[in-house]
């Protein structure tokens, strides 16, 4: 992107800017991508783990309405992963700037228990309401893009960047023991619940050790779900073990990553889902629930349920740990049946690097 001969002024919305959230770093990927070209950029957002003179709190649409930066402002970009009052202001925004909607698909309401504010019933059934507004609407992936396909504004996919986590190709050798992490927030829409059911019936179902790592940030954690797990790690027995980790630098995360066999999730609904592709690019096998954009973010490298159950997630499960702990001496064999057909382990390593 070039630099403006006369630098214009962009606001980015968003209700909370997280650590480690998916849309926290659209946020910070595309304040950081803009800042470098030499736009002038103001972030706005509700709640903030993040402190900066660029980063600018508020209370409601009105309050966000009458800030002299956001008056200023040539381009807004409003970050929508969630239902909520603040992109009332969509609409209009400040009678002068490009309005672009940054589409991240908006978690559905009976399992997003950790959001407030959401529009009126005669506002979601118009769902999402506040689209024919935008002048551009960027979304994450080609399954976010179906949900606003309808809608007058221009809408085009523009994936979220992913950080390479490079990993051995020699990881998977003389293997007994299966790694399988989580990695994501600990809340209810995540479906900790069924990935804790499923590994515990992987454990009872086989004859090799399985260790479960659930990592996350303990700040916007749910305590009933940080309860369940550490309640599951107690009574773990045997060759079958829990492990929390919380609040990881991102090298242990890294190393995490690279010391896992697979990576796994019940989550309910993924507009995205960056830890996938996180784990991929370190070497791990992802194994997922076949819903949103689950079924597309692997690019065809994951196993993927039958049905989004505990037991089809246990026997994909099953299935994937059979495959790493029986790889074959030659590395072009094709060996791994993943979503896209079989792969070799270095046609694999290859495709997922």
């Amino acid at each position: 992107m070039d630099s403006p001969s006369n630098p214009a002024n962009v606001s980015l919305i968003v209700p909370s800017l997280f650590h480690r959230d998916g849309i926290g770093h659209a946020v910070l990927s595309t304040r950081q991508a803009l800042k470098t070209s030499g736009f002038n950029v103001t972030v706005f957002c509700r709640k903030s783990d993040f402190e900066g003179g660029d980063i600018v709190l508020f209370d409601t649409a009105l309050s966000l309405a009458v800030n002299s930066s956001y008056l200023k402002s040539d381009i807004i970009i409003f970050f929508v992963g969630i239902e909520h009052r603040i992109f009332d202001i969509v609409w209009m925004g400040n009678g002068r700037a490009l309005k672009i909607v940054r589409f991240h698909n908006i978690t559905p309401h009976e399992i997003a228990n950790d959001i407030i504010d959401f529009p009126s019933e005669s506002e979601r059934n118009n769902y999402p309401y506040f689209i024919n507004s935008a002048d551009l609407i960027w979304c994450d992936s080609e399954f976010n893009k179906r949900s606003v396909v309808d809608h007058k504004a221009a809408a085009e996919v523009i994936p979220l960047p992913v950080r390479n986590i490079k990993s051995s190709s020699t990881r998977w050798s003389a293997k007994r023991l299966i790694k399988i992490i989580y990695v994501g927030r600990l809340v209810k829409s995540k479906n900790i619940k069924d990935l804790l059911l499923a590994v515990e019936i992987l454990s009872a179902a086989v004859a090799f050790p399985v260790q479960l790592t659930l990592a996350g940030s303990s700040r916007h954690a749910d305590a009933s779900i940080l309860e369940l797990i550490r309640d599951q790690a107690s009574k773990a027995a045997g060759s079958y073990r829990i492990q929390l980790r919380l609040d990881l630098s991102q090298a242990a995360l890294d190393r995490l990553y690279r010391d896992s066999d697979i990576f796994a999730t019940a989550s309910l609904h993924e507009g995205f889902c960056i830890p996938v592709l996180e784990a991929l690019s370190a070497g791990a096998l992802p194994v997922t629930y076949s819903n949103s954009n689950l079924r597309y973010i692997g690019g065809g490298l994951a196993v993927l349920c039958h049905s989004d159950t505990p037991n089809a997630l246990a026997a994909a499960l099953e299935e994937a740990s059979h495959m790493l702990l029986n790889r074959p001496a030659d590395d072009h064999e094709p060996y791994l049946k993943v979503q896209a057909g079989s792969f070799s382990f270095a046609e694999f390593d290859l495709a997922a690097g």
